[in-house]
C-alpha cells in the first residue's frame, strides 16, 4: 500500500499552508483576543475552495478527496486552530451529513451554499442539561400541520453566531425514551437567538455561543432524512471528533515542543521533549 501523498494532494497542502502561513499566523495573537477573527477570512477560504474540500463540484465544492481536506485542517490549525475547528464542524458536522442523509431537494438546497462558503454550517446538540447524550435533550419539535414547531435552549453551539445553517437537534417523539425520540433539522440562523457568547480557555477564534428558540417553525422538508435520524447522529459525531481531535491534538504539541525548545534546555526538558517526539511521531503514522 501506498502511504505517499499525490501530486494533487501535496498541491492542496502546500496552498493551504501558504494561505495560513500570509492570512492567518500574523492576525491569530490578534482575533484570539478579540475572541474572533473577520467575517471576510470565509470569503477568502471560500476562494481557495477550502469551505468544501471534499464536497463534489456538483454542489459546489472543490471536489478534492478527504484525505486532502484533512492536510487543509492540518494547515489552517497551525495557524490558528480556531480556524480549523470552524471549517471542521462547518464541514463535518454540517455539509457532509447533509450530503449523505439529506433529500435530493435538500442536498440541492442547503450544500451548494455551505460549500461556497455563502454560509457557515453550525451544530447545535449540546443543552445546558444534556450534553453528546442526546437521550437526554430536551429541545422539543411538536408537529403543527405544516411543519414543526421548535422551542428550547442550546449552549457551547460551534458556530452558532455567524447566522448561516444550523443543523439541530431535537426531541420529535416524546413518548420515545433516548436518543430514538431525537431528530435532526436544517434551520436558517434567523430561527435562533443568540444569548450569549461562550468564554473559553482557548480556541477563541471559533464561535461558540448558546441559543435560544422560541417557537421557531420549521417546514416539514427541513428534518433531516428519516424522522429517526440515527445513523446520522452515530457517524456524524465519530467522524468530527475523530478530524478536530487528531489534528488538534499534534497541532498543540507542536507549538508546546516549540516554546519548550525557545525557553530553556536542561536534562528534565529534553526529556519532555522526546516523549512529545514520540506523541507526535506516533500521531502522524
Amino acid at each position: 500500500m501506498d502511504f505517499e501523498l499525490t501530486d494533487d494532494q501535496r498541491e492542496i497542502q502546500a496552498l493551504a499552508r501558504e494561505f495560513a502561513q500570509a492570512e492567518i499566523e500574523p492576525n491569530a495573537a490578534d482575533w484570539d483576543r478579540a475572541h474572533g477573527f473577520p467575517r471576510e477570512l470565509i470569503g477568502r477560504l471560500a476562494e481557495l475552495g477550502f469551505t468544501g474540500v471534499c464536497i463534489p463540484e456538483e454542489y459546489g465544492g472543490a471536489g478534492a478527496d478527504f484525505l486532502s481536506y484533512i492536510l487543509v485542517l492540518e494547515e489552517l490549525s497551525r495557524a490558528d486552530a480556531g480556524v480549523g475547528v470552524t471549517v471542521a464542524v462547518h464541514t463535518s458536522a454540517v455539509t457532509l451529513p447533509i450530503l449523505t442523509f439529506g433529500s435530493d431537494e435538500q442536498r440541492a438546497r442547503f450544500v451548494p451554499p455551505l460549500a461556497r462558503g455563502e454560509a457557515v454550517g453550525a451544530f447545535a446538540l449540546t443543552e445546558p442539561e444534556a450534553g453528546s447524550d442526546a437521550g437526554s435533550l430536551r429541545t422539543s419539535a411538536t408537529p403543527n400541520g405544516n411543519g414543526w414547531t421548535i422551542s428550547g435552549a442550546k449552549q457551547w453551539i460551534t458556530n452558532g453566531g455567524f447566522g448561516g445553517t444550523i443543523l439541530l437537534f431535537a426531541r420529535t417523539d416524546p413518548e420515545t425514551p433516548g436518543a430514538k425520540g431525537v431528530s435532526a433539522f436544517i434551520l436558517d440562523g434567523s430561527a435562533v437567538t443568540v444569548t450569549r457568547e461562550e468564554e473559553k480557555l482557548g480556541l477563541n477564534s471559533s464561535s461558540t455561543v448558546d441559543l435560544v428558540l422560541e417557537d421557531a417553525l420549521a417546514d416539514r422538508d427541513r428534518l433531516l432524512g428519516d424522522i429517526f435520524a440515527q445513523s446520522f447522529f452515530n457517524e456524524a459525531r465519530v467522524d468530527m471528533r475523530s478530524v478536530i481531535r487528531s489534528d488538534y491534538e499534534i497541532n498543540v504539541l507542536r507549538h508546546v515542543r516549540f516554546a519548550l525548545y525557545s525557553c530553556v534546555e536542561n536534562s528534565l526538558v529534553k526529556r519532555v521533549l522526546c516523549k512529545i517526539d514520540d506523541r507526535i511521531s506516533y500521531a502522524t503514522h
